[in-house]
C-alpha cells in the first residue's frame, strides 16, 4: 500500500499499524525488505485514534481517506483493491 500525506506530493510506499490507542504510518525506505526492520521501515507519523474526525472509502472502493484532528492532516491509502479496502475499512468501522 502507499500513502499520500495531504499538502504533500507523491506516494509513499508506507504501512498501516494500528494499536488499540494509535494509527502509526511507517514508511518503507527501501524495496530489499530482509534484515532488520529498522533497517527498511521508518515510523513517520502517529495518531490517537480518538483524533480520527474523517474515514471514508474513495473512488472505485480503491482508496481510503482519513483525516484527524477536524482535518488538521489527513491522508489517503493508496490500497487499489476493492476487497482489500473494504475489508480494511470495515475492521475500521
Amino acid at each position: 500500500m502507499s500513502r499520500v500525506r495531504f499538502g504533500q506530493s507523491g506516494e509513499c510506499p508506507s504501512l498501516l499499524v494500528v494499536s488499540n490507542q494509535r494509527f502509526y504510518f511507517l514508511e518503507m525506505t527501501s524495496h530489499a525488505h530482509n534484515g532488520q526492520l529498522s533497517d527498511w521501515l521508518q515510523k513517520r507519523d502517529s495518531h490517537p485514534i480518538t483524533e480520527l474526525s474523517y474515514l471514508e472509502v474513495g473512488l472505485g472502493s480503491q482508496t481510503i481517506h482519513m483525516a484527524f484532528e477536524e482535518g488538521a492532516l489527513a491522508y489517503t491509502l493508496l490500497v487499489r483493491d476493492d476487497t482489500r479496502c473494504k475489508s480494511f475499512f470495515s475492521r475500521l468501522t
